[in-house]
């Protein structure tokens, strides 16, 4: 059958379709996106009407990306600036780089180019170093403040501070001062972080105290400082070690100058593995030698041993009539008294400390007349390594591990460690412990305080000390003995935390600095092993009034806690009280602020 004539067809098929293209790009509306737009077809990312620029070529079109210029990155992204004087430089919201303006010291030159980043002013510029005895003040290379004395170079004493800073140099203050007073001949701060500075000091004869302060109260990590005089002698030496202080290092009863020439002989300085029984030698003082047979009680030497950051000082006095045992045999009688044993003095209160740098030096006395001390030298007694040990479990030279049927008069023993000087032995069981300490390996159940009781099982465990006590080593392990015949299901080891633990013989508290000048204290707990807890602190005055009352936590990893002194409590001799558990250990603090 032959097709319709179209127009014959029914209407309802027709299908008219217009092929106008407005914007005359050559495609059809019908088939045109953006058939307004003469350079798109299709909206893109960014529309009909806008071109899919991407100037940059980062493949992000511009008009989305927030750095239309800048290739694959965002505002926020670190960049440089190329000015030294900023630092933290960062795309800014313009897509700018732009960083933060460094000038630490707030005197409107820029770190990078300021010589004296930490102080307001370059070196050179006028300054005050609060010293009425100069004149012309100017920061020095070191950006210390120092001036010219009045009158001349310095005619008396003058002593210089090497002190080698750590990374937080602006939480270091320094100061020289008038002993017994707040007067301050010399000081400094905003020092350089990383580097060593070098500042004079003119003293008049007399004594001072050296005083370097930490705000943070972690010391100088890896730094440290030395103080000489003009010739080169060293007054205080802690070079190096400036990391064993926390907020402040001030040395007991500070140095005085000039210094003498009495000294150790060269041998005996800067001896820095020494045990207590290594002999140190004065040079011999022919005034002193002189009076041998003429004045015996009189003359002879001091030797004294600090710790330049304060905590341990003593000294100890050898004269002809005294001489004491260091002198080698065959020694001439009058120069016996030069020789200096460190056991001499490793008697408590307190021992000399293990481990930690100390200065030492050495003064004459003649007929009754000390001299001045004079240089110091460096000396340390390290600790000895530990040994761990327990009660015995073989016949040496009984069973003690585990033993039963013990009454009071028998005696059980420790397996022995070379070099130990002490064994302490730490009985425990609920509700009950006790130590004793001994100087052999061996002790008898007999206690008059705080007995043992019969028929009990006891926990026990055994620890050394090879330095006379001042430290321990670890508890070693834990053995069962029973008094009687009871059995020892019943044992149960005290938990370290328990108040009830502390029942150690040797518990031990030192303040530092003692004198204290400012507002705060270090309290170091000695002897308390394990044991965690409050310690309740009061400060009582010399009229038995409470001063002030303070609660600190005390954990086995900080056995150094600092105590704030309340600014408003007045100079003066005061009682400090901490109670720990229910035992109470007493000191005294001098205030001299």
């Amino acid at each position: 059958m032959p097709e319709r004539p179209v127009e014959d067809r029914p209407r309802h098929l027709w299908l008219r379709v217009s092929d106008a293209d407005t914007d005359g790009d050559l495609t059809a509306d019908c088939n045109d996106g953006c058939p307004a737009d003469p350079n798109k077809i299709a909206p893109g990312i960014c529309g009909c009407g806008n071109a899919d620029t991407d100037t940059d070529g980062d493949g992000t079109a511009d008009c989305v990306d927030p750095c239309p210029a800048l290739a694959n990155v965002l505002p926020g992204d670190p960049c440089n600036d190329n000015n030294a004087c900023t630092i933290n430089d960062v795309l800014n919201a313009g897509c700018v780089c732009a960083g933060t303006f460094q000038d630490t010291d707030g005197d409107g030159v820029c770190d990078a180019n300021d010589s004296c980043p930490s102080v307001a002013g370059q070196v050179g510029s006028a300054c005050n170093d609060n010293n009425a005895s100069t004149i012309n003040d100017v920061l020095n290379a070191s950006c210390q403040c120092v001036g010219t004395p009045v009158g001349g170079p310095c005619t008396q004493n003058e002593v210089t501070l090497t002190l080698t800073t750590d990374g937080n140099a602006s939480q270091l203050n320094w100061y020289v001062m008038l002993t017994g007073t707040n007067t301050a001949v010399c000081s400094g701060n905003g020092l350089a972080n990383n580097s060593t500075i070098v500042v004079n000091c003119c003293l008049g004869n007399g004594c001072c105290d050296l005083v370097i302060a930490d705000s943070f109260g972690d010391g100088i990590l890896g730094g440290g400082y030395v103080l000489r005089d003009a010739s080169n002698n060293r007054i205080v030496d802690n070079a190096g070690n400036g990391s064993n202080f926390t907020t402040l290092s001030l040395s007991h009863l500070g140095f005085c100058v000039p210094l003498s020439s009495d000294a150790l002989v060269a041998g005996s300085c800067d001896v820095e593995t020494a045990t207590i029984l290594t002999v140190l030698q004065a040079q011999s003082s022919a005034a002193v030698t002189a009076q041998y047979g003429v004045n015996n009680a009189n003359s002879g030497y001091q030797f004294w041993v600090t710790n330049p950051h304060g905590g341990y000082s003593r000294r100890i006095l050898f004269t002809h009539s005294s001489p004491g045992t260091g002198a080698p045999t065959g020694t001439a009688p009058a120069l016996k008294a030069s020789y200096f044993l460190p056991s001499s003095i490793d008697v408590p209160p307190p021992l000399i400390p293990r481990g930690i740098l100390l200065n030492v030096r050495v003064r004459t006395r003649v007929n009754g007349v000390f001299g001045n001390f004079g240089p110091a030298c460096r000396l340390m007694i390290p600790t000895p390594p530990c040994g761990i040990t327990q009660l015995t479990t073989m016949a040496s030279p009984v069973v003690s591990c585990g033993a039963t049927g013990l009454t009071f008069s028998s005696t059980i023993y420790a397996h022995p460690v070379a070099g130990a000087t002490n064994y302490q032995f730490e009985f425990s069981r609920s509700g009950y412990l006790r130590r004793i300490n001994q100087p052999m390996r061996s002790t008898t159940l007999s206690f008059v305080t705080n007995p043992l009781q019969n028929n009990t099982c006891y926990n026990v465990r055994v620890r050394v000390s090879v330095d006379n006590g001042v430290t321990y080593c670890p508890f070693g392990p834990m053995c069962n003995i029973t008094i009687g015949t009871a059995a020892c299901s019943s044992a149960i080891p005290m938990n370290g935390s328990d108040a009830s633990a502390v029942a150690s013989e040797d518990v031990r508290l030192m303040v530092w600095p003692n004198p204290a000048l400012g507002q705060q204290v270090s309290l170091t707990f000695t002897g308390l092993d394990d044991w965690t807890g409050t310690v309740h602190i009061t400060l009582v005055d010399a009229t038995g009034k409470v001063a002030s009352t303070e609660q600190l936590f005390l954990t086995s990893a900080q056995r150094t806690i600092p105590m704030d002194i309340p600014q408003d409590m007045p100079p003066g001799l005061y009682l400090l009280n901490a109670q720990i558990g229910d035992r109470v250990l007493h000191e005294r603090l001098v205030l001299s602020r």
